[in-house]
């Protein structure tokens, strides 16, 4: 089965086992099988090769190049003459390749933590007396968000970026961090 998260450029091989859909076992004997990445940087195809009774997969490193880093979609397409049936479908997710890009800068943190830290920001401009709340130009006005709006809005994304470090530390196999061990002697 495809990898549920893999980095950019990296070669990638992976195999499937025979398909059971509807009551019948589909063999690489008679079938071939396909993936079909799609994102934003445009479509990637991984056709499978016969191997035993089932199917290896091989993403190039030129193939992996292609994949933007982020989510991709795919579906997996089972095929013989005058036959398809689409035998599964998910996501991935595509992690930049670093070393790619060691010319450019790199913020490698996620969206809701780039968004709690400048809603942060915008706060402590605001408790310092930095910032303007409202002003008018002519006929034109601009009224920024409250504190009380930007407070809740900073517990909502500290939620969420708390969340997103659990799930990462039990991808990782580091154990759910919110898990308290008591010992008693």
């Amino acid at each position: 089965m495809i990898p549920a998260t893999l980095t950019s450029g990296d070669t990638v091989t992976w195999t499937d086992a025979p398909i059971l859909l509807q009551g019948e076992t589909y063999t690489a004997a008679g079938y071939t099988l396909t993936y079909a990445l799609r994102g934003a940087d445009g479509p990637v195809d991984v056709v499978g090769v016969v191997e035993g009774i089932g199917w290896r997969f091989t993403l190039s490193a030129v193939q992996a190049s292609a994949l933007g880093a982020g989510t991709w979609y795919w579906t997996k397409k089972l095929t013989a003459t005058n036959f398809q049936i689409t035998a599964g479908r998910g996501e991935l997710t595509v992690l930049a390749d670093l070393s790619a890009n060691a010319a450019g800068g790199y913020d490698g943190r996620s969206q809701a933590r780039q968004d709690l830290d400048a809603v942060e920001a915008v706060i402590r401009a605001r408790t310092s007396g930095g910032a303007v709340i409202e002003y008018t130009i002519g006929n034109r006005s601009l009224k920024k968000e409250s504190l009380a709006a930007l407070l809740a809005l900073r517990t909502q994304l500290h939620i969420r970026c708390r969340n997103e470090s659990v799930n990462a530390s039990l991808a990782n196999g580091l154990g759910d961090p919110r898990t308290l061990y008591a010992r008693f002697n």
